[in-house]
């Protein structure tokens, strides 16, 4: 093995599929969806998990 080997054989770089996920995820986040009858899966999962959150501070 050289010692300019990492061993994992990858780039250190995320793949532009997962960047683009990853803003996608962000967004998906922070939009309510206000103004329509449907509800963003994303977002009522962060918020599903946040009030799990809270309620457990209060006990």
């Amino acid at each position: 093995m050289s010692k300019n080997s990492k061993g994992s054989g990858g780039s250190s770089k995320p793949s532009t599929t997962s960047v683009k996920s990853n803003a996608d995820h962000k967004s998906n986040v922070a939009n309510p969806n206000k103004g329509t009858s449907g509800t963003n899966d994303a977002r009522q999962a962060m918020l599903d998990n946040r009030s799990k959150q809270i309620a457990e501070n209060k006990k």
